[in-house]
């Protein structure tokens, strides 16, 4: 009896658990996404996942903060333009395509003012 009272509360416990959670999942569109984003880019973190892959919606977050970059999926990482716009808001941005071949890039180096030898 003691071990069903046990599983009855833990079950329950963790049921409003996920019922809490499922309130704060908002479903937005593409257009509320870009907005989100516009107005602060760091916002693409708390957007679903699937706009982190789209090229408008990462485009505009790094022209809102550069460092916006670190919460994209991790394949825009290799786009120059999008490398460019996040360094052209925050030099310092450009640290996070270190791991890429776009450090080697000349275009992207005279951006952050290091010259290419």
């Amino acid at each position: 009896m003691l071990g069903e009272i046990t599983f009855y509360k833990f079950h329950c416990k963790n049921l409003r658990k996920y019922i809490i959670q499922f309130r704060k999942v908002v479903f937005i569109n593409k257009k509320q996404a870009l907005n989100i984003v516009k107005k602060n880019g760091l916002n693409l973190s708390k957007i679903p996942h699937k706009f982190k892959k789209d090229r408008e919606i990462v485009l505009a977050a790094v022209r809102n903060d550069g460092f916006a970059i670190a919460e994209a999926d991790k394949s825009f990482l290799r786009d120059k333009k999008i490398a460019i716009e996040a360094i052209k808001n925050n030099k310092n941005s450009f640290l996070l395509f270190f791991n890429t071949n776009l450090v080697k890039d000349k275009d992207i180096l005279d951006l952050v003012g290091i010259k290419n030898s």
